[in-house]
């Protein structure tokens, strides 16, 4: 269980998300409702955390960030269907080549002038 903060995607039955859910707050939920007589759709009181498939990663890792989430979901803007997560990672991952470029160049620059 070493993630508590995974979130893990709740859809209606036409696939529509309703809300993240992490580990965490199940465990939560579960304690406060031992006989399971509330449905999870009745515990989401704030629309989820989305991003779409045309915003950029860039935008999409800050919202994660912001959220302190390590998953985002990627909803249609027409229908809020879920079409998948990304985790924070996947979309800072198109950013990492810029920074090994800078390390290596500040390596090459610093190198020399000893």
């Amino acid at each position: 269980s070493g993630q508590p903060f995974r979130g893990y995607p709740v859809v209606d039955a036409g696939g529509r998300l309703l809300g993240i859910v992490t580990r965490g707050e199940l465990n939560q939920w579960l304690k406060a409702d031992p006989a399971g007589s509330k449905r999870l759709s009745d515990l989401f009181d704030r629309p989820p955390v989305v991003a779409y498939p045309r915003e950029s990663c860039r935008n999409a890792a800050i919202q994660a960030a912001v959220e302190k989430l390590d998953r985002i979901p990627i909803v249609d803007p027409d229908t809020r269907k879920l079409l998948g997560m990304v985790t924070r990672y996947d979309l800072l991952k198109p950013y990492t080549h810029y920074y090994h470029e800078e390390k290596a160049r500040e390596r090459i620059f610093h190198g020399g002038h000893h």
